[in-house]
């Protein structure tokens, strides 16, 4: 029979593993912290400036590392799907026939899929899979679907607003009839966040749909209270008159 103080004894002991199992995960946590945010400053970087093999391998490098140690942190896969956009973009820039453009996106994809399965209530990952699709499916079934979950999931997002705009633009004579009815709503939806309106124009411009974006801003009186900015002004009349 087992006394009082072999009790104590045992429960000494499993409190002991207890608490450096705890201290253990503890650890874990903060390394695969510190090294996603390691990711993200040298993404944060190159989005402020400009793409670097060298930082795109340092940016890869850690992320890896810290979905080895954390392998299912919706985070850390959604990173490493931007990590992977990011070089389709470098290597598509630069011209560069490797046969990795493929291996990129599906790459992309399959993290994307898996941050979803742990956390589908975050709409940047909806918005980045969409993306993702759109470029090889353009403004596809698909891709529509994946921007009405983000819709869904963050109805107030302007980067899901910013989403469906700038994939309607760039496949602006492929566009379904849902696809259109879509983009006059987020158009709509993106108007009445007028403050962040600006980022709308440079994504057009951008991509070469400054014209076809300025015209959909004259139908609707939604649209009033946008064309009162400098940025409707500088964006539609000053560079149309310009040219």
């Amino acid at each position: 029979m087992i006394d009082n103080t072999t009790y104590k004894k045992l429960f000494i002991i499993i409190l002991l593993f207890f608490s450096l199992y705890i201290a253990y995960q503890s650890v874990i946590i903060a390394r695969a912290n510190a090294w996603y945010f390691n990711a993200r400053n040298t993404v944060d970087y190159m989005t402020k400036n400009s793409l670097e093999r060298l930082k795109l391998t340092q940016a890869r490098t850690a992320i890896n590392k810290a979905i080895y140690l954390q392998p299912i942190h919706p985070h850390y896969l959604h990173m490493s799907a931007f990590i992977s956009v990011l070089e389709y973009e470098y290597d598509a820039v630069h011209s560069i026939d490797n046969n990795e453009e493929s291996f990129q996106i599906i790459e992309a994809k399959k993290a994307l899929n898996l941050s979803l399965a742990h956390r589908k209530s975050w709409s940047k990952t909806w918005v980045l899979l969409a993306q993702v699709v759109s470029i090889e499916q353009g403004a596809s079934k698909q891709v529509y679907s994946l921007l009405k979950n983000a819709k869904l999931a963050g109805p107030y997002d302007f980067d899901v607003h910013l989403a469906v705009l700038h994939i309607s633009l760039n496949n602006w004579e492929n566009l379904s009839p849902n696809f259109r009815h879509f983009y006059v709503q987020e158009l709509i939806n993106a108007a009445n966040q007028d403050f962040y309106f600006h980022k709308v124009f440079d994504m057009a411009e951008e991509i070469g749909m400054l014209s076809t974006l300025c015209l959909s801003l004259q139908f609707g009186k939604e649209f009033d209270k946008v064309k009162q900015t400098s940025s409707y002004k500088y964006m539609c009349v000053d560079k149309r008159l310009s040219s």
